[in-house]
């Protein structure tokens, strides 16, 4: 599994290089489900797998090290992303890192201003997200590509780790 993503830095408003690093299988079919309510929401705080987070979802940054389970909340509570968009990768062999990546960007951008009507580099907003690598794709299934939206805090970023604003309430019910 690689964490991925599109940083705006304030100055330049521009798409910063991008972070990603392999962080192994995200452990499809290990953890539970979150509670949801009738209509899908997340009821309480809950760890899940990765590839089982739904649009909309609010959840913790896992960070940019190794997990195989992420943290949802109820969105509102204070998180720090929210899935906004989801795929499966093309083809039924693993494309490669670069052609992964590659349908990631282009995905999470176009979906991105769809949902903000702006492009990500002109918003205070940034996506980041989740792809299956290798390792994930031959031992776990992993086919999906996971869009997530948050606002980076630049100063509290530290050490290829990034840090997002904690926010309450859900961007995708905002723009409805």
């Amino acid at each position: 599994m690689v964490q991925h993503s599109f940083l705006r830095t304030t100055a330049l408003v521009t798409i910063a290089a991008f972070l990603a690093l392999a962080l192994g299988a995200c452990g499809l079919g290990k953890n539970p489900d979150a509670p949801r309510d009738e209509n899908g929401k997340v009821t309480e705080q809950a760890d899940i797998g990765a590839y089982k987070v739904r649009n909309g979802d609010c959840l913790l940054n896992p960070g940019m090290s190794g997990f195989t389970t992420v943290t949802v909340t109820p969105c509102s509570a204070e998180h720090d992303l929210e899935a906004f968009a989801q795929t499966p990768v093309t083809g039924d062999t693993y494309p490669g890192d670069d052609a992964v990546q590659k349908q990631y960007t282009e995905f999470c951008s176009a979906e991105f201003k769809k949902l903000m009507n702006t492009d990500v580099k002109t918003s205070v907003y940034s996506t980041t997200g989740l792809y299956p690598n290798q390792k994930s794709w031959d031992e776990n299934e992993d086919r999906q590509i996971l869009c997530l939206i948050g606002q980076v805090d630049v100063a509290a970023s530290t050490g290829g780790d990034l840090t997002f604003k904690k926010t309450t309430g859900s961007l995708i019910d905002a723009k409805k």
